[in-house]
Formats: structure tokens, C-alpha cells, sequence
């Protein structure tokens, strides 16, 4: 036997030793037998305790002698510096009852941090303002909230009381500040309006709102502003542009005004609404104009106005090809009040033409042109923006060319340089409308000059889509010598919905816009008009059942084309409208007209008188046709 075999022999035999003293000892200690758990219920005297027997744990060392362990690191919340533990001799059993290990601890999710805020939101000040319109009176309440707290602000609302004299309360209204997210010392505007109630005396503010640790928008400046007050309007406007100094694309951009008195509390607040910003998806480094417009409440103020601009950002990318723009003629009208609260005053606005291209590789829809006013400084004078003639979605194929009509009525309108203009649109994957298939029939012209002048056009279509359509919009421009467009017209076709086959006549009139001093007339047009046919296909059909009866026409004066309308459905048709076209021997129009049945309602199985009269254009009428058109309760 080796020495270390008798080594091992010896702690082994200690051990067995040690262990059995320790179950003697235990043995000894024990109390009396008593019921087990299991032997059924306790009663009430019985002891609730069960008896346990703890051994202590023992730790076998595997290292070599001689070597102190190296503790495993343990991940903990709490560390306390404590003694290294000395192992006992080799050989020599400890009897010393060894602590159970710490367990390490579970990691647990990092908790949200507890904003730790002082200070609050506040109102830095507010006025209340009453403004009638007709019969109904509302309380106008207009102020700014101040973020005072050390953290930022989210959704401040505003509530306002409403009191009578006595203080008793009258009803409450609330709004948020403009802003979302206020970044400690920012201020936001607001605006409560409320119907007034009747006992009014004053009001008080209450604000709620949380705080987060997401920080606000960027905020964008408004640049070039200019500011005009309308005096026969009584409305003040301010003008300007929004640049989007931001790296992320933004959207529904809105412009709010703050106006102060001369100690710096606020007396009116308004906004541009979301249509106010002329472009409203804007890409890095985009611009758009805008135009506010205060027409309610007090507006002389001490400058400069407060601006807030709010905003958006999105994944929506702006267009990346812009459409070719070409401006046509322009015209200042001017009218001279003599009388009324305008007197001695002189309003001017401006009207402008010209067109679009499709210049991308792609259908685009909703195009709008937008169109901003320079002055001499380069500060924005006016903007303004408006549809092409095509309809309200018209949908202009790779290459097509649309008109646009422009009518200027507010603010200055004497610019200097160019205007500018951008156009906004949406790709799309529908289809462009085929010209081929909704063909102009015949049309005529007549020049007006009684009592004012201007020119008419009436003509027909017809759908030869094979598809029910509707929103049929016949859009007519005219050209000078040098191709410009002098004046455009739009107009819709007498049948809201159009059958496969069916025809509809049509009106389209031209006004006349010139300017005073000068020889540009918007009638002198070189060539014929140029004609364009809207449309959308659609699911929907024309009401049937309706039977025109006993018509005939009667010469005097006028021309009257007269008869009744039959409703020949189980229900009634509601807005019945007739409509009658005058062809000459070559079955060309020469004239159409419109108008409702007598009552404009007709109910199932009955009859409605219509008398549709013909004042000019009718000498050479051959023939006539009438349609009837309405639609179900």
C-alpha cells in the first residue's frame, strides 16, 4: 500500500466515523413519534409543525493540495467585500458546517427610467373673443402653454371652464396645443371655440399632459413671409414659404400664426389647415408656399407674430420628375366700390393660363400647379394653386398635355420677375382616358356680346366604351397665334352616367377676362378650340324606367320643347332632370338646354310635366331629342 493510498484510506474511515456520530446524535434529539401526515386529518390540538432532519453539506475539494480554488465569477446587484475563505488542512476533515452558495442572480428586463421632473406645463397667457355669424355666437379662447419642466411635455390639453357671474359653471370646452412634444422652455399655441353660452361671465384653464423622454420635430421657420391686411375684407394675411431643412421626408405641414399685444400676450391664433401649405409632401430641401388668412377676431398686434410650423415625417416619397410647365396669357381685373363699406376702395385680382405636360415616363393623377408671387425683395406677395381642367383625378397618359386656369383673388398681385411655378402629382397604374372612345359628335360655336360677352359652345358625345361611364368632362382651350392658351373653359355632360351607346349634349362657355389699358382679350382666339373628353368608367347605371310622353314643340317667342316624364319604376325617382337637344337637317347640334320636371320628384307610376325653353340659337332646327335622368331615394 502506498503512502497516499493510506492517505485516502484514513480520511475515508474518519469520515464513515464522523457520519455516524452525527445520525446518533439525531436519533437522540428526535421528538416522540406523533401521527404522520399521512395518517389522516389533524385535530385541533394537533401541532401544525412537521419535524425535518438538515445534514450538513459537505464540499469535496478536487484540486490538488496545496491550491486555493479560484472562485467563479457570479453576477450580482449588490457586491460586498468579504474575507477569502481558508480551505482546511489536507487530511483533515473540517466539522464546521460550510454556508450554502449564494445563488446567482436571475437577470432581470432593465426597467423603463423614471423621469424625474420638476417644475410643470403653465399657461403663459390666453384671451377670449365672441365672434357672431348669423345666428350663432361663439367664445373664441386663444393662448399659449409654457413648457416649465425639466423634462419634455406630450399631448398638452387645454380645458376651459365657462362661468357665470356667480361662478357657477356653464360648460366646458377643451382642445391640444398645437404642438405634440414640447422640449423644456418651448411654448405651443392654441385655440378653443366653443358655442357662447347664454349667462357668460369668465373663464379658467386647465391643463393635463404626460412627459417622455421622445424628443420633438425639428422645427422648421417659416422664410419670406409678407404680411397684408384686406381693408374692404377686414382680413389680414400672411404669406411665406416652408422649407423642409430636415433630412427624413415630411408631410401634412401645416403654418400657425400667434399674434401678441404690446406686452406680449397672445390676442388671435390661426392656422393655414392642412390646405393652406400648397405642397404638402416635401423631401429634403423642398419647399412649399403658404398662405394664412385671419378673418375672425382681433388682428392689430404688435409685431413680429409667432410662428409654429407643424409636421410629419414619412416614408411617402415626393415626385422625382417634375412636369414641363408653360404659362399662357395673363389678366388683372379690377372692380371700384362707390358705395357699401368698400367705398372708395379698389379690388384687383388675377386670372391665369397655361398648361401641363406628362413629361415622365409614366400615367400620373391629381396633378395640381402651384404658382408663387415675388416681390422686389424676394419676399412671397402671393401664392396660389389649383387642378388642371381634367377633372378632379384626371389621368394624364406619357406625353399628354393638360390646361390650367389660375384665379388670383386675394392679396397683392403686383409681383416683379417671373412667378414660379411646380407642379404636384401621383404616379399611377390607371389607365388614361381614350379620346377615341367617348368622340365628340358635332359641336358649335357662338360669339356673345349681350349683355356682356363671351362664348358658347355646345356639342355632343358619345360613349362608345362598351362600359358604363361617368364624371364626363369636356374641357375646351383656346390658343393665340404663337400657341400660347389666352383662355380654358371646362364643363360636365348633361348625363351624370352614360350608358354604352348613349349620347349627352353639352354647354361650354367661355368668359372674357382682360385688362383694363390693354389690347389682350381672352376671346381672340386663333383657329378653333381644342376639345378634350374626361371620363371615368364605373360600376353604376343610369336610372331606367323613365318614359318620356305627349312631348312636342311650340313656337312663339321662344322655342319650347314641352311633355311629361313617366316614372315606370316601383319606387320613387328623386331629382328628375330633362334634357333636350336641337339638331339642324345634317343632325349637327345646334342648341341644347335643361331643367328639372315640375316638382323634380317623381313617385312610382306617376307623371311630371317639364317645359324646357330655347331663347336664341333655334331657326334652323330640324329635330329634337329628350332624355330624362334621376336617381332612387
Amino acid at each position: 500500500m502506498t503512502p497516499r493510498q493510506s492517505q485516502r484510506d484514513g480520511r475515508i474511515m474518519v469520515f464513515v466515523a464522523w457520519l455516524v456520530v452525527c445520525l446518533a446524535l439525531a436519533m437522540l434529539l428526535a421528538p416522540a413519534p406523533g401521527p404522520s401526515a399521512e395518517a389522516g386529518p389533524r385535530g385541533p390540538g394537533t401541532p401544525t409543525t412537521d419535524s425535518w432532519i438538515y445534514l450538513p453539506l459537505i464540499l469535496r475539494n478536487h484540486l490538488p493540495s496545496g491550491r486555493t480554488p479560484t472562485p467563479t465569477p457570479t453576477e450580482i446587484l449588490l457586491v460586498t467585500p468579504t474575507a477569502t475563505p481558508k480551505l482546511p488542512p489536507t487530511g483533515t476533515p473540517s466539522a464546521t458546517h460550510t454556508p450554502t452558495p449564494t445563488r446567482t442572480a436571475t437577470p432581470t428586463p432593465t426597467p423603463t427610467p423614471t423621469i424625474v421632473v420638476s417644475g410643470e406645463v403653465v399657461v403663459a397667457s390666453s384671451k377670449a373673443f365672441t365672434v357672431t355669424l348669423g345666428t350663432q355666437t361663439d367664445i373664441h379662447i386663444v393662448g399659449e402653454v409654457r413648457n416649465d419642466a425639466t423634462a419634455n411635455a406630450q399631448s398638452v390639453r387645454v380645458t376651459a371652464t365657462l362661468y357665470d357671474a356667480s361662478g357657477i359653471g356653464l360648460g366646458t370646452a377643451s382642445t391640444t396645443a398645437y404642438q405634440e412634444i414640447l422640449a423644456p422652455g418651448q411654448r405651443s399655441p392654441f385655440k378653443i371655440v366653443s358655442p357662447y353660452p347664454q349667462g357668460y361671465d369668465h373663464y379658467t384653464l386647465s391643463l393635463s399632459y404626460g412627459f417622455t423622454t421622445e424628443q420633438p420635430l425639428a422645427p422648421l421657420q417659416p422664410l419670406n413671409v409678407s404680411e397684408y391686411y384686406d381693408g374692404c375684407d377686414k382680413r389680414l394675411y400672411f404669406f411665406g414659404e416652408v422649407e423642409n431643412t430636415t433630412a427624413q421626408n415630411i408631410e401634412a405641414l401645416q403654418v400657425v400664426v400667434t399674434l401678441y399685444d404690446a406686452s406680449g400676450e397672445v390676442i388671435n391664433v390661426e392656422d393655414t389647415g392642412y390646405t393652406g401649405v400648397f405642397r404638402n409632401l416635401l423631401g429634403p430641401g423642398g419647399r412649399s408656399p403658404f398662405r394664412l388668412r385671419f378673418a375672425l377676431g382681433p388682428m392689430e398686434h404688435a409685431p413680429p407674430p409667432g410662428w409654429t410650423v407643424i409636421y410629419r415625417t414619412t416614408s411617402r416619397e415626393p415626385p422625382q420628375q417634375p412636369l414641363l410647365v408653360s404659362m399662357g396669357r395673363e389678366y388683372v381685373g379690377e372692380k371700384a366700390y362707390t358705395e357699401g363699406p368698400c367705398e372708395g376702395m379698389v379690388s384687383r385680382w388675377l386670372v391665369l393660363f397655361g398648361e401641363v405636360e406628362n413629361t415622365t415616363d409614366q400615367n400620373v393623377t391629381s396633378v395640381q400647379v402651384v404658382v408663387t408671387f415675388y416681390d422686389e425683395e424676394g419676399k412671397v406677395i402671393n401664392a396660389e394653386r389649383g387642378r388642371i381642367l381634367n377633372g378632379l383625378d384626371g389621368v394624364l397618359a406619357p406625353g399628354d398635355k393638360a390646361t390650367f386656369h389660375l384665379y388670383v383673388s386675394a392679396g397683392p398681385i403686383d409681383y416683379a420677375g417671373p412667378p414660379a411655378f411646380a407642379v404636384t402629382y401621383e404616379p399611377t397604374a390607371e389607365a388614361a382616358p381614350v379620346q377615341a372612345q367617348v368622340p365628340i359628335l358635332s359641336w358649335v360655336v357662338y360669339h356673345e356680346t349681350v349683355p356682356t360677352e363671351w362664348i358658347d359652345l355646345f356639342g355632343e358625345v358619345q360613349n362608345n366604351t362598351g362600359q358604363n361611364i361617368k364624371s364626363v368632362q369636356i374641357i375646351g382651350t383656346l390658343y393665340d397665334g404663337d400657341g400660347k392658351v389666352i383662355n380654358a373653359s371646362s364643363t360636365s355632360a348633361f348625363s351624370t352616367i352614360l350608358a354604352p351607346g348613349q349620347r349627352s349634349p353639352f354647354q361650354l362657355r367661355f368668359r372674357r377676362y382682360f385688362t383694363p389699358g390693354s389690347s389682350s382679350d381672352s376671346l381672340d382666339y386663333v383657329g378653333d378650340p381644342v376639345l378634350v373628353v374626361d371620363y371615368q368608367t364605373t360600376s353604376e347605371s343610369p336610372v331606367s324606367g323613365l318614359e318620356i310622353i305627349n312631348d312636342r314643340a311650340e313656337m312663339g317667342g321662344n322655342l319650347h320643347i314641352l311633355g311629361e316624364v313617366r316614372n315606370n319604376n316601383t319606387r320613387a325617382v328623386r331629382s328628375v332632370e330633362v334634357f333636350a337637344t336641337l339638331y339642324n337637317e345634317a343632325g349637327q347640334v345646334i342648341n341644347a338646354a335643361k331643367g328639372y320636371v315640375e316638382g323634380r320628384d317623381i313617385e312610382a307610376g306617376a307623371t311630371a310635366p317639364f317645359d324646357l325653353t330655347f331663347e336664341s340659337h333655334f331657326t334652323d332646327w330640324h329635330h329634337y331629342e329628350v332624355q330624362a335622368q334621376g336617381r332612387f331615394h
